[in-house]
């Protein structure tokens, strides 16, 4: 491939995500004054802050990293081993989180000292397994080098969330519609970009 096209490529595929991240940036943004004012309270965010703090954290732990390999194989042979082995990986660790979160949590409360959202639990199981798998197959597609797939997922992510934390807002489920809204952005996300790796 000649320079200036490589350039040109690389300009391309580098606003295409950075597009996608600005994009999705915005729209939390632009929703944030209308969820505090009429629909969440400063409690209900410090809670979310918590919930996300402790779900990114052990959904980078889930795949142990794995999935940095997925683009640095030598062949796509090696990639799909590295990317199946490395979901077997993270649900192994949901399913590890789910028992320790769902079977014993005052335990793993103390543990992770988030006694204080122990009403969010039953959720941390669901935003390991959809943000871990999420992150694999974000590598996958820029293994091959599907930029503008990762760059819709972005925006799914946030335009789902915004969206169910929104509609939640004036529910039953009130108490816990950030946390569950976060979890809908990551469902989406995950599963466009799965489907888009099946078919």
């Amino acid at each position: 491939m000649k320079p200036k096209k490589q350039n040109k490529d690389f300009l391309k595929n580098m606003m295409t995500l950075l597009s996608g991240s600005a994009l999705a940036q915005i729209i939390p943004f632009l929703m944030l004054p209308v969820l505090q004012k009429w629909f969440y309270s400063p409690a209900q965010f410090g809670e979310l802050a918590l919930y996300s703090s402790l779900t990114m954290l052990l959904a980078q732990v889930a795949g142990v990293k794995y999935e940095f390999a997925i683009v640095k194989a030598d062949t796509n042979t090696e990639a799909q081993d590295v990317f199946v082995g490395t979901v077997v990986i993270s649900l192994v660790f949901t399913l590890i989180m789910s028992i320790a979160f769902l079977v014993f949590p005052v335990f793993t409360g103390k543990l992770f000292g988030v006694q204080e959202i122990s009403s969010y639990f039953y959720l941390v199981p669901f935003s390991i397994f959809f943000f871990s798998n999420y992150e694999i197959l974000n590598y996958w597609n820029n293994r091959k080098k599907k930029y503008k797939r990762i760059a819709s997922a972005k925006v799914v992510k946030t335009l789902g969330a915004e969206t169910a934390k929104l509609g939640l807002g004036n529910s039953i489920y009130n108490a816990n519609g950030l946390a569950v809204g976060r979890v809908v952005g990551e469902f989406f996300a995950y599963f466009l970009l799965a489907i888009k790796f099946i078919v």
